[in-house]
């Protein structure tokens, strides 16, 4: 930390907080909302009941599908509302076929509308939480995988020509909010110093080589001159010093 203030850097805020207020402004996307609040809707109905349970277990088993129970999500974890929306869809035939015969059920189910919502939030959030889980088997992230990190998720919200028109405002919203958390030209300096340095990267993820390897050159030779200053005046401090007295 005293290296990042030398530097003009208070400190590096942690990319997972960041990541999940950035995702939280896709999830407020209202076509998304509507979605979400009919699988709140279902996982509630699933587990408050061990009837529609059981109907569903021999479901996927005439379906060949994976016994798999129905999962609810966390509001301050954005990879439990992932998880619930990817079982939801996983079972989605199965769900169907359950609640097929219970009319009163029906407004619990999602449209094919909202079917096709969820698919697009599932494909945006998949890349960005097979990211978050690699993350979680580290014991230390550390400031140096930062902007490999950031290079990643840049790259699988880039916008591309077949993208319909929620999945480009789904990638727009968490992308914009995202860079912007990390926009202070001095902070990203010194995470790509500190991600040049370390060898596990190689560097192919920076753009600017040449003006990082400059700018840790000067910081050496400022630290060396100042080290060397320090040392001279230790020296003259020393050379100053009153004799000892004699007993």
């Amino acid at each position: 930390m005293a290296a990042l203030r030398n530097l003009g850097v208070a400190r590096i805020s942690c990319f997972g907080h960041n990541l999940d207020l950035a995702i939280k402004k896709a999830l407020i996307v209202p076509r998304v909302k509507q979605a979400l609040a009919r699988c709140h809707a279902l996982v509630e109905l699933f587990h408050r009941s061990w009837k529609k349970n059981r109907d569903l277990r021999e479901k996927q088993e005439e379906l060949g599908l994976k016994q798999h129970k129905l999962m609810g999500d966390v509001p301050t974890r954005w990879g439990s509302t992932y998880v619930m929306v990817d079982r939801i869809l996983e079972q989605q035939q199965a769900i169907s076929v359950t609640l097929a015969g219970e009319r009163k059920y029906w407004n619990k189910t999602p449209t094919d509308t909202e079917y096709t919502t969820l698919e697009t939030l599932a494909d945006v959030l998949k890349p960005l939480h097979v990211l978050t889980d690699a993350l979680a088997g580290e014991k230390q992230v550390t400031a140096s995988a930062l902007i490999p990190i950031l290079k990643h998720a840049k790259d699988s919200l880039s916008p591309g020509s077949g993208d319909s028109s929620l999945r480009s405002e789904l990638k727009s919203k968490i992308l914009s909010n995202l860079q912007g958390r990390y926009s202070d030209s001095t902070g990203l300096a010194v995470l790509s110093m500190a991600s040049f340095l370390d060898p596990r990267f190689k560097n192919g993820h920076l753009e600017n080589k040449e003006e990082i390897n400059s700018r840790i050159i000067d910081e050496c030779m400022r630290s060396m001159a100042c080290n060397a200053g320090t040392t001279e005046s230790s020296r003259g401090a020393a050379g100053t010093s009153p004799p000892p007295k004699k007993n």
